[in-house]
């Protein structure tokens, strides 16, 4: 990359960053903890793309937008985002993530992962890098930046590793003084691209408005003029090798992230579901092997088989898919559909019940109600807390069962002889035979929808799908417990349970944020019948 020579007003020779050739817009993700430097980078970046040279570097993070840098705010995503347009009209987008990285014991990692996706899906169409901005002086990845590191994993999609920087701080170009251990990364990331600046506006600060004021001669013999001058040429020539290998990688669209980011959702939902298909399949299994003994008791001339005939299908209830998103209750036995097409599109019952409207009080949003639990505050429609609710894209729908439909239209033409009573039994033990078989297969279907997450994520987040599943096995169970005859159905779910809390078990020996590999098998031979 061939760079532009010219002198600024200070007679030092200014070397301006060149823009990459290939792209006419730029999208940086930067993240890093308090300290990393990760501020005083953003504002030399910003330095450079305006062509200020080494003695005309000044902070430039609360410039306003006259100056070229415009700060804008979002109340919804806490994240900020900076674009600077250069003089020949390409693109530079900063897009900053302060507090997620030194902010691990104020909050859970769905919503730092909220506030990520928000500024994504708001601000930006693509990302062409996540440059991790970390302390070169610093031996290992802190327990901050790492929980930041687990957090963007699972959100960003696989396709995004290559894209992945690291930018370290307080270290010279050449690498002299650099620490940091690349084995205290995620396996993935042990091999990412890196380059390290010792930051020139960090370096001289307190040196910078004395020079600003000394004449040319005073400059010719300062050493630290001389020093200033090398670093900002050798930061120049490092962070142009840094546009050039952003200028070389595959813009990764942001409706990927949108689309890992709802998967999660989309995953907890026909785990739910699934829950569902197993408890109504039993249920029919059961209703249709009655019809099987009564036809029995037809044949003894011990009942007519009219009463049979006209016997009212037995109505389920359903997980409808929708094209809006939906709050609804999860609780046992309730099948409320709290606020359809909602659309509020949150991962986390505790951010639902801050923002929905069935959770509001008085109008107002829980989340703005000093002391009001998010989790617990009740909603207006069924009068469950809001930790039993969910926002998905499915709606409750009662339906009768049409398999006990079409087994009752196959009767309408039995008659009472032996051959057509064993030829209408023969025909709904196929149907058993048929709703065993579905059971089997929602069971399998379990281990599958969470190892899903696996092939798509840069590194799932296990545990969090884990326990939702668990949670809502347990919302099941406890429907379950009050019915007298849901033995088997407790069967499926206490295994399901167990599977998933033995799964936990083997996490807690493996780093968050590492892969897991193949949980399907471990999970599928819990599911398994004796």
């Amino acid at each position: 990359m061939t760079e532009t020579i010219a002198s600024d007003s200070a007679g030092a020779t200014r070397k301006i960053l060149q823009f990459p050739k290939k792209k006419r817009v730029l999208t940086i993700l930067l993240v890093g903890e308090t300290g990393s430097g990760k501020t005083a980078f953003t504002s030399l970046l910003v330095n450079l793309l305006r062509g200020n040279g080494p003695f005309e570097l000044e902070d430039q993070h609360n410039v306003d937008a006259e100056s070229g840098l415009n700060k804008t705010h979002s109340q919804t995503t806490e994240v900020t985002l900076y674009p600077f347009t250069t003089p020949d009209g390409a693109k530079f987008q900063i897009l900053d993530t302060p507090g997620l990285a030194d902010t691990r014991g104020m909050g859970d990692d769905n919503r730092h992962r909220e506030k990520i996706y928000r500024a994504v899906k708001e601000r930006v169409t693509t990302i062409d890098g996540v440059m991790l901005v970390v302390n070169g002086r610093v031996e290992r990845l802190t327990a901050a930046l790492s929980y930041t590191l687990e957090t963007l994993a699972t959100l960003f999609p696989r396709a995004i590793k290559d894209n992945i920087g690291i930018v370290f701080t307080n270290v010279c170009t050449n690498g002299r003084g650099l620490n940091f251990q690349m084995e205290s990364l995620p396996a993935d990331l042990q091999t990412a691209r890196y380059w390290c600046l010792d930051n020139p506006l960090s370096l001289y600060k307190a040196y910078l408005p004395q020079m600003r004021q000394a004449t040319e001669a005073q400059r010719q013999t300062s050493s630290q003029a001389t020093f200033l001058k090398k670093d900002y040429a050798d930061t120049v020539e490092c962070l142009d090798k840094w546009l050039e290998w952003l200028d070389e990688r595959e813009s990764i669209p942001t409706k990927a992230i949108i689309e890992l980011y709802h998967k999660s959702t989309e995953i907890e939902s026909r785990l739910f579901g699934t829950t569902l298909a197993i408890e109504n399949l039993s249920r029919l299994r059961k209703e249709l092997q009655s019809i099987v003994r009564d036809l029995g008791a037809v044949q003894e001339k011990q009942m007519t088989l009219a009463d049979i005939q006209n016997r009212e299908s037995p109505k389920i209830w359903e997980l409808v898919e929708t094209a809006d998103y939906n709050t609804i209750c999860l609780s046992p036995s309730c099948h409320s559909n709290c606020h359809p097409s909602c659309n509020l599109d949150l991962y986390d019952p505790k951010d639902l019940g801050g923002w929905c409207k069935v959770f509001k009080t008085l109008g107002v949003p829980n989340r703005l109600i000093p002391f009001k639990n998010d989790s617990t505050v009740r909603c207006s429609k069924c009068m469950h807390e809001a930790a039993e609710h969910r926002n998905y894209r499915r709606l409750y729908e009662e339906r009768p069962s049409k398999i006990y439909q079409e087994a009752l239209q196959g009767l309408q033409a039995a008659k009472t002889t032996e051959e057509s009573l064993k030829g209408a039994r023969d025909s709904i033990k196929r149907k058993i035979e048929k709703i065993e078989q579905d059971i089997e297969e929602s069971k399998q279907d379990i281990p599958r929808l969470v190892d899903e997450m696996n092939n798509l994520s840069l590194s799932p987040n296990y545990a969090g799908y884990i326990r939702s599943a668990i949670q809502l096995f347990e919302l099941r169970k406890r429907q379950l417990e009050a019915s007298a005859e849901s033995d088997e159905e407790l069967s499926v779910i206490d295994k399901g349970i167990m599977a998933f809390k033995g799964h936990l078990e083997l996490l807690k020996d493996t780093k968050v944020g590492r892969f897991v590999s193949k949980p399907y098998d471990i999970i599928k031979r819990a599911l398994e019948t004796d």
